[in-house]
């Protein structure tokens, strides 16, 4: 038996490979290839019986359990290399992270708790803010945290020399954790709100399409303050109730900590965030939680799309005229609007797109009923809009 590798080097063809006796591999495994005098990392793209080519070289090493890629993800590859005219080695980076193309594991990081109540921490706090406020602003940080943090999350922002001292006086405790044992915040949880008849048709018509598992596009065209979003959070939480996943996708702009704050507060349920900001250890992590299904809701930039999120069953676009979905910086260079279009197809699943200005290709897909348009005209608060010259 023989396998089709693409390698992480810039060739222009996959290499054939042989499997070794005694070895299983499956499509999107990861593996070491020989390569001339040198050693390569590559993933496996088909296996077959018979090569065209003679004294076909062996594997080395298989680095993975399973595929990296679902099916789905892997049709969604194969378009992306034939639209945008680019190689499977290109498109496959987007699909795979860094840490898992290199093959590096996991590492372990400095995990901060507070050592005593938070009673003592705060009277503390007092003494230190006029002697010592850098010491004082550490213990600052982790009463906010009380399920304590990674060290690398603060580490730019305090002394390394206070934090030792705060250990040695026994005021903090320090620990080695992985990252995948994140603590997750507590928010005080919201309800879902009343919807208006327009939020509601909107609605109805989304769910409809989630609980029929089947491929359809909403364009959501909503003034400002409509309660787009309110539709979004009532969208997801009737895929969470039918079992499914969701993935929502913002301009990298509009990540901010309040849109994560929002979704923390209104689902108990863990979710990934995937932007350039994370670390790539943090990336790492949610990607593999991901993949086992540990993670139902992901939030992300424009990259997210390309996440191993399983039972997908709603895919949002917030304000998706928005340029900064778009690629240009390297091959492949794709719009993820139309990339997240493709993917919900794949999956047969709903994908709303949202924006109070959609874009030229959005509105006519509308115009001409490949999507499904829903206008909210009105204000949710049913606040008066400005009057405009």
């Amino acid at each position: 038996m023989f396998v089709t590798v693409f390698l992480d080097q810039n060739l222009q063809k996959p290499l054939d490979y042989a499997i070794p006796k005694g070895i299983a591999v499956q499509v999107g495994m990861r593996v070491e290839v020989p390569l001339k005098t040198k050693r390569a990392l590559g993933t496996i793209a088909a296996i077959k019986e018979h090569s065209s080519f003679p004294d076909v070289k062996e594997i080395i090493k298989v680095l993975s359990s399973k595929g990296e890629l679902t099916n789905t993800q892997w049709r969604l590859a194969e378009w992306m290399s034939h639209y945008y005219a680019t190689s499977m080695q290109k498109v496959l980076r987007c699909f795979i992270p860094p840490n898992i193309r290199r093959n590096v594991k996991e590492k372990s990081q400095k995990f901060l708790t507070l050592a005593r109540t938070d009673a003592e921490t705060i009277a503390e706090c007092s003494q230190l803010r006029l002697k010592n406020p850098k010491q004082a602003d550490i213990l600052d940080q982790l009463l906010q945290h009380p399920k304590g943090l990674f060290l690398s999350r603060i580490k730019d922002q305090i002394s390394a020399y206070a934090l030792q001292i705060l250990i040695k006086k026994k005021w903090i405790q320090e620990q080695l954790l992985p990252l995948s044992d994140i603590f997750e915040e507590d928010f005080f949880p919201t309800s879902p709100k009343i919807l208006n008849n327009e939020q509601k048709t909107a609605l109805d018509a989304i769910q409809m399409a989630i609980e029929k598992c089947h491929f359809s596009t909403h364009l959501i065209y909503g003034i400002t303050g409509s309660g787009k979003t309110e539709v979004y959070l009532q969208a997801i939480n009737k895929a969470l109730e039918l079992g499914k996943s969701a993935m929502f996708l913002v301009p990298e702009v509009a990540l901010t900590s309040q849109t994560i704050e929002r979704f923390k507060a209104r689902f108990p349920h863990k979710i990934a965030i995937l932007h350039h900001k994370r670390s790539l250890g943090e990336r790492t992590t949610a990607w593999e939680d991901l993949r086992q299904g540990k993670i139902q809701i992901v939030i992300g930039a424009r990259s997210a799309i390309f996440c191993p999120i399983q039972n997908l069953g709603l895919i949002i676009i917030d304000e998706e005229h928005d340029n900064s979905y778009k690629q240009n910086d390297e091959m492949p260079c794709y719009q993820g609007r139309d990339v997240a279009v493709m993917r919900a197809h794949f999956e047969n699943c709903c994908i709303v797109l949202g924006s109070a200005t959609p874009s030229i290709e959005s509105r006519y897909n509308a115009s001409i009923g490949k999507y499904q348009l829903h206008e909210l005209r009105a204000r949710a608060t049913h606040a008066t809009l400005p009057k405009v010259h």
